[in-house]
């Protein structure tokens, strides 16, 4: 947690093709909870288990704790029942956790997902991002992203009448300053 008390978590979209669309998101939930690639199944599960288990309300059933650990350890890459679903199905259940676990985050603190270099994500996590925007606008919830679109891109536009999303467009550095 910051300095101000939000719950911040970091994610990188790669350049180039992850078999895992939301592979950012990904690391920044692996990160929150201090998961690495070389940790066992089982130590996998437990730190996934933990961080969900701290913000999803104690009067919570088992049962979504444990949907929510699944969903979580799908985004990390890490193999699950849900990666044998149909994919509109799968895509649902995580979308579905994802909001449920962000929503239960920011009834403790406000939270804030950096997703770095987003001009190289797939569609699918640029309409999650979407998604978790427009589901949780009434929540302490904020997404910083950086991209580099060039002049004629038009990927990922704010949708009209947002009151909630801004855009701040820099201009780049020039050599002396980078």
């Amino acid at each position: 947690e910051a300095e101000h008390g939000a719950f911040i978590l970091e994610g990188r979209v790669l350049p180039y093709g992850e078999t895992n669309p939301l592979a950012a998101v990904g690391e920044a939930v692996a990160s929150a909870c201090d998961l690495h690639a070389s940790d066992s199944a089982d130590l996998a599960f437990s730190k996934i288990t933990s961080i969900v288990s701290s913000v999803v309300p104690l009067q919570a059933d088992s049962g979504e704790v444990e949907r929510l650990t699944e969903v979580l350890l799908t985004v990390v890459g890490r193999p699950t029942p849900l990666t044998s679903f149909e994919p509109s199905r799968r895509a649902a259940e995580i979308r579905y956790g994802l909001r449920r676990f962000f929503a239960a985050a920011t009834d403790r603190s406000p939270v804030v997902l950096v997703l770095c270099d987003i001009h190289w994500a797939d569609e699918r996590l640029l309409a999650l991002v979407e998604y978790l925007l427009a589901s949780l606008a009434s929540k302490p919830f904020i997404v910083m992203a950086s991209a580099r679109w060039t002049v004629d891109e038009e990927r990922w536009v704010v949708s009209p009448g947002r009151h909630n999303t801004m855009v701040l467009n820099l201009d780049p550095l020039d050599q002396a300053a980078s």
